[in-house]
Parts: structure tokens; sequence; C-alpha cells
């Protein structure tokens, strides 16, 4: 009776706490994963909102209202399709609608009055006052509503120039409804399914939530078997939430199991016979397992384990400790590899595979910030192809979208990707940094790339100048022992790549 006194004593104040604490913390982890997966598939059309509103032909197309503009290049069923939204709406700087279209599934025009209403829209646009506030530079926000009375998430975007500069000349707005479709397309990527929950029952479950979607913090807190995140919308009232599964307990939580009281009974009978065995297959194992559990919560080292093997429930016990420490390794892992696809999604562009803006925005920071780059040359290449809106027009934007694959294959193929950076930078426009090039061997460079482009003889329009699509290069480049500028350098580089498309294209010029 004394020894199962001392057994009960141990599993109530030191082992069952240290599991618990062992399964909150992976419920944590599953709350976090499951939030970094939500956005990470939102992350998609933040991405398509970016490279679409910082670009100089939409932003010159929203100060000019050329409805027609926008719906000859956003109302297209691929794009929707692709991207997998339900609609896109331009408004200009005075909030008033420029145009818009709103779709289901099956690319049948719906009935928004959410985005044509001013009264209805209006806390979805970005208002110059707010790109004051953001040191006037591009704007997005992601905010969820109902639209027609289902939930949605929505993008707003400020409409910007290429350069990142000047005022706004109004708001890209996206959406999306977030409904079965959506869920499906998260619990194909998982194995724990994930389900969606509106209507009057929000109430209730806003009380037990373990997070919210837009709210840093997790409470891991598991209501009627599952975990919850929240989303609010505008107005910060309960608009839908997400339920999925708290990780398993793979461990006996009452606190005097019937094996463990027969287990206990035979130990008490062996010591009789001989302490020297109790305390090698007993006392040894229960030290040995209780410093793996404090070093496990302590430091954070979920690698480490028991190792113990036996047939007794102490071993079985220890068994299911190492499974769990297994298991929330396993989650650790899992939450690093999704924080670096989404890393590499935030960094790449979709169509081309390539680095994209933000991506060489921070590479040129990076290169700026370090001293041992100021003693080496570097010449930056801004690219356009020309006459594209017109072979757009003329053969259709798949057809684009393949010429810019075949132009960003090549561009990489012809340049050095141990020292070069090849990034598409918006639309037609692609950019290169040689590091260690000076202007000399950067124009070398450049005279190569259009040859190249023209090599790979694709049909131009009958109106271009070229009878093969071409491309125009402009050329900046920074001496050995000068300081790296690189606002400085490509906006120099534009200006020779405007020069360049005024002698006639296909050919390039470098700034002096």
């Amino acid at each position: 009776m004394a020894t199962l006194a001392v057994q009960a004593i141990i599993r109530y104040y030191w082992v069952l706490p240290q599991l618990d604490a062992l399964a909150q913390y992976n419920d944590r982890l599953e709350v976090l994963r499951v939030k970094n997966q939500i956005y990470q598939r939102l992350k998609l059309h933040s991405n398509f909102a970016y490279d679409n509103a910082v670009w100089d032909e939409a932003y010159h197309a929203t100060l000019k209202r050329d409805a027609t503009w926008f719906q000859t290049n956003y109302f297209i069923k691929q794009t929707f399709a692709k991207q997998k939204f339900n609609g896109i709406f331009f408004y200009d700087n005075s909030g008033k609608l420029i145009t818009g279209l709103s779709v289901d599934k099956q690319f049948n025009a719906l009935t928004t009055p959410e985005f044509t209403e001013q009264q209805r829209y209006q806390p979805l646009l970005i208002s110059a006052a707010d790109i004051a506030n953001n040191q006037s530079t591009p704007l997005l926000r992601l905010q969820f509503a109902a639209v027609l009375d289902q939930p949605a998430a929505i993008f707003s975007h400020s409409i910007a120039p290429t350069n990142e500069t000047g005022p706004t000349a109004g708001t890209l707005v996206i959406w999306q409804f977030i409904d079965d479709d959506f869920v499906e397309r998260l619990s194909l990527e998982d194995s724990n399914p994930i389900a969606i929950h509106t209507g009057e029952i929000l109430d209730e479950l806003f009380q037990h939530l373990s997070a919210e979607l837009l709210v840093k913090g997790v409470n891991a807190q598991i209501y009627q078997q599952h975990l919850l995140i929240g989303v609010r919308d505008i107005q910060g009232r309960p608009l839908l939430a997400f339920s999925f599964n708290p990780s398993p307990r793979l461990y006996d939580q009452s606190y005097l199991a019937s094996s463990t009281m027969v287990g206990l009974l035979l130990i008490g009978s062996i010591l009789i016979v001989s302490f020297a065995i109790i305390s090698i297959r007993l006392v040894r194992p229960i030290i040995r397992l209780l410093h793996t559990v404090n070093h496990a919560s302590l430091n954070n080292d979920y690698s480490v384990r028991t190792h113990l093997k036996g047939r007794s429930e102490l071993f079985l016990l220890a068994e299911k400790i190492d499974y769990l420490l297994e298991v929330v390794e396993q989650q650790q892992h899992k939450l690093t590899e999704q924080n670096q696809q989404l890393a590499q999604l935030s960094n790449t562009d979709a169509l081309t595979g390539l680095a994209n803006r933000r991506s060489l925005d921070n590479y040129l920071a990076g290169l700026a910030s370090q001293a041992a780059n100021s003693e080496l040359a570097l010449s930056l290449l801004v690219i356009d192809v020309d006459n594209f809106k017109a072979y757009n027009d003329t053969f259709g934007h798949a057809k684009g979208d393949k010429v810019l694959k075949q132009v960003a294959e090549a561009l990489e193929q012809l340049t050095h990707g141990a020292t070069d950076l090849v990034a598409r930078y918006g639309g037609e426009e692609f950019v290169i940094a040689l590091e260690a090039t000076d202007a000399e061997n950067a124009a070398h460079v450049a005279a190569n790339l259009c040859r190249g482009i023209a090599a790979l003889a694709i049909p131009q329009t009958a109106a271009s100048e070229h009878s093969v699509v071409t491309i125009s290069i402009g050329i900046a480049s920074k001496a050995a022992e000068q300081p790296l500028h690189p606002r400085e350098l490509f906006d120099m580089a534009d200006a020779a790549l405007y020069q360049a498309k005024q002698q006639g294209r296909n050919q390039y010029v470098v700034a002096n």
C-alpha cells in the first residue's frame, strides 16, 4: 500500500502534469500550424494583388478610369480559375467604382452590392491619408466580411507606380468565399480534417476560441473535443470559425489505472525478494523517465527519449512518452517547413519561378548593407519585352504567359546563377543584378541577352518593328569603391531602358 501511495503521488504531482503540459504545448503548435496553413493559402492572393496593383500600366489606367483596359486584362476566366478568387474590383482615388466583376465557381456573374454600393464598400478602400500614414508606400489590407451572406476574405491594395513612389491612384480589391471548397483545399494538404462554422453557433464558439486568425497569441483550449480559430468581420463581429482535432492523448489520464495497481502490487512482492532488482527495474527507470520529461519541458528539447524497453506498465508509459515526444518533434519540424515554404512563396514569382520583386529588393538591400560589396563593381539590367501588350492583344494572355516563361528561362540560361540574380519585376519587365561586373562587361551580357531572346524566334505581331519577340535593356553600373544605392541605380537603368525603346527597341543602352 505504501508503494501504491508513492506511485500515485508521483503520478499526480509530477508525471501527469508534465504530460498534460507537453500535450497542451503540442496543441498550441497545432493551432499555429493551421493558422500558418490558412495564411499560406490566402498569401497567393496578396502576391497577386501586389504584382497587379504596383504597376505603371494599372496606375495610369486607374487615373484615366479606363474600365475597358481593366476588363480586357483581368476579366478572364483562366485568371479567376488559376487564382481561385471570386471577384476583382477597381476604384479611383475618390472611392468611385471604375469597374469590377464577381463570379461563382462556374464563372457565372454574381451581383454583389457589397462592392458596388458606396456605403458598403467604403471601409475596404485605402485613402490618400492611409498612404501618407504608411510613409507614402503601397499598402495591403486583409479583412473579412459577409458577401451575399457568406463569409469571404477581402484583399485591398493601393494602386501605385512601379517605383512605389507618388500618391495612390485608387484601390484594387480582390475577394474570395471562405466556403467548403476553400476548406477542402486546406484539408487536402493535411491529415487533420478542418471544418468551418457560421451562423448563430458562433456566439457560443467564440467564448472558447484557441486563437483568432488576425490576432497574435494562442490559448489552445479544447471545446467539445476540438480546437477553434475564429475570424471577425470588419465591424469586429464573429464571422466564422475553423475547427480541427487536437493532438492525440497517448497516455492514461487516470491517476490509478487498474493495470498500474496490478503492476505495483507485483513490484511490491518483488521488493520483498530483492531490493536490488527493484532498484534496477523500477527506481532507476522512474528517475530516468522524470529526468527525460523535465529536460524536454524545461529546455524545449523534444529530441530526447527515455529509450526504456520492457513489458511492465512503467515501460509502456515510457514508450508512450517517447512516442508523444516524437509527435511534438515532428510538429515542430512541420511548422518550420511550412514557414520556409511560406517564405519561398512570398519571394518567388508564381508564373516564371524567378525571384519576384520583393526578393530582388531584399537582395539589393543586403548587398548595400555589406561593407565588402563596396570594393566590387555591380551592374543592374532592367529588361522589357518589346510590344508585349500588342502581343497579348493579338495572341491572348495564355500565349503571352508562355512567352514570359520562355524569356525567363532564356535569361537564366544566359547568365551565371552563382553571381547573377534574375528577377521578374512585374508584368513583362525583368531585372538582372550582375555582381562584380562593370559597365563594359554588362554591355557584353546585354548584347548576348538581346541576341539570345531574338534567337528564340517567337513570332511577333505584324505591327511590331521586328518579326520576332525581342527585348530592350537599360544598364546602370556602380564602380568599385563606390557605395551602392539600389533605388538610384534602378532609376538610371530604367531611364536607359526608356531610351533604348525610343531608339527602336531590340537593343541596350548604358546609362551615363
